[in-house]
């Protein structure tokens, strides 16, 4: 059961995020060509790609482990009743969480839901979208009601919840109900989604969710312990930097020359277009990004508008989300958050305004009050009003982006909101940035690193990734296509 839990936390390492994050409009990276970071962000992904083979095989192992615990106390077994459905419970949503993951990422995939005890169970065929997108939900209702709504221990924090599974399937119905692939969802998913979703919402079993008052609460380079613990977290996978279980993403993420552990790569920052299409008083600009860093020789800011002179290391502004500024060396120990009470309000908005073809007062009351929360100056960032269904569904896209960036759920939520989606990753290879005033000497530390290099070009197709050359060349049942 252990190892279950720390093999979905080794799927949450650094890995996910750039499959998840790096193909959207908000995240880019210094690389270029055909490094695997860059082909991600290019829409180039081959079936070698690393990150890409790693994250499947980490997937099925933590599939596999979740089959060995739902058989073995799904028997006879030496502990009480309730604990063994608990147990089986717990798994189940694990191996629901594992292969949302899959579909968003893959489409058609292996469906092993069973313990596997030779090696002749290893050959497993592709199964359809529609069965995997089935298997989900299946899981997920039948592990709800043998969950806790909180858990007494410390050393239990981090486990699933029944809100937990409660949010998931509501995440999991909004996702297949927009899926473009004919005949995977239907307009009755968005009705299920949502009521899913209210029962967190309305703290059904006495929950306490609620939005942190500040956002900094959750991403300030100060509250990376208290944020573990904070009722606007609904499911996370807990990670510990200090003892044995960090993320690998600090180290990718904290700015060269930053004085931040012993090692700042600056390998992604976000999209130029992106971090300006921020206001100014909307809090999260501020958290979510870093614009001031210390270093050795002093003070650098960030200048967007004078890239070549600002003495920084990037075109691109580096993010704040996952520095862990205590860390000692290249660890980071930021929990994952899958899914927050933000994420929640946003969904309740999303789905209300597809089931009623635009928005209502619920829909205007849970997005306001995420916009709401992070408005610096009054007067500032008016709340949403009279706007029509489309116009309500690009506002509900832009506050997913400004609030959730770098928290997984781009390219999930670019298959959603696919028109948008696709116009702002093709549109943003074409901007330029501000060039070196006449007269001023470039500082020399530029990385090309505004925007992919390269012209995008997003179908329905490459929105998902080719499954891996070494699953096709160890399973029988798998071409290359």
């Amino acid at each position: 059961m252990n190892q279950m839990y720390a093999n979905a936390g080794a799927i949450y390492g650094n890995r996910y995020l750039w499959l998840s994050e790096l193909p959207s409009e908000m995240v880019t990276t210094r690389r270029s060509g055909s490094d695997r970071r860059a082909q991600l962000d290019n829409y180039e992904v081959v079936n070698t790609n690393d990150y890409n083979a790693n994250f499947w095989t980490d997937s099925y192992r933590t599939i596999m482990q979740a089959n060995t615990v739902v058989d073995f106390y799904s028997g006879e077994t030496n502990i009480s009743p309730d604990l063994a459905a608990r147990l089986v419970a717990e798994s189940r949503v694990i191996r629901a969480n594992t292969y949302f993951n899959l579909a968003t990422f893959f489409g058609d995939v292996p469906l092993i839901l069973d313990r596997i005890d030779n090696l002749d169970a290893t050959a497993n065929p592709v199964n359809p979208l529609v069965d995997i997108y089935q298997a989900i939900i299946d899981d997920l209702i039948a592990a709800e009601p043998d969950l806790p709504y909180v858990y007494d221990s410390q050393q239990d924090q981090g486990r699933a919840t029944r809100a937990a599974a409660q949010a998931l399937l509501g995440k999991v119905y909004l996702q297949r109900a927009a899926e473009p692939r004919e005949g995977v969802g239907s307009d009755s998913d968005y009705t299920e989604a949502l009521n899913w979703l209210r029962k967190v919402r309305d703290n059904e079993g006495g929950t306490n969710y609620s939005l942190e008052p500040e956002f900094e609460n959750l991403f300030g380079l100060e509250q990376l312990e208290s944020s573990k613990t904070s009722n606007e977290i609904v499911f996370q996978i807990w990670r510990d930097g200090a003892d044995c279980c960090d993320n690998g993403v600090h180290q990718h993420i904290a700015p060269r020359d930053a004085e931040y552990g012993s090692v700042q790569w600056g390998n992604l920052v976000g999209e130029v277009p992106f971090y300006l299409s921020y206001e100014e008083t909307d809090e999260r600009f501020h958290v979510t990004f870093l614009d001031t860093i210390q270093t050795s020789s002093g003070t650098k800011i960030y200048d967007v508008n004078n890239p070549g002179t600002d003495d920084f290391q990037h075109d691109g502004p580096p993010f704040q989300k996952w520095i862990d500024i205590n860390s000692p060396d290249a660890s980071s120990g930021n929990n994952i958050f899958l899914i927050r009470y933000a994420d929640v309000l946003l969904m309740i908005a999303e789905a209300i305004n597809e089931i009623n073809n635009g928005p209502d007062d619920e829909a205007y009351e849970a997005i306001n009050m995420v916009r709401s929360r992070s408005r610096t100056v009054p007067g500032t960032m008016p709340d949403y009003e009279g706007l029509s269904y489309n116009e309500f569904r690009e506002a509900v896209f832009n506050e997913r982006r400004w609030e959730l960036v770098f928290e997984g759920h781009g390219l999930r939520d670019g298959h959603r909101f696919f028109q948008l989606f696709e116009q702002r990753v093709e549109a943003h290879p074409n901007y330029e940035m501000p060039q070196v005033p006449e007269g001023m000497e470039e500082d020399g530390g530029r990385r090309n690193d505004d925007v992919p290099d390269i012209p995008i070009d997003v179908t329905m197709e490459n929105i998902r990734f080719p499954i891996p050359l070494d699953e096709i060349d160890t399973n029988p049942e798998i071409e290359e296509e």
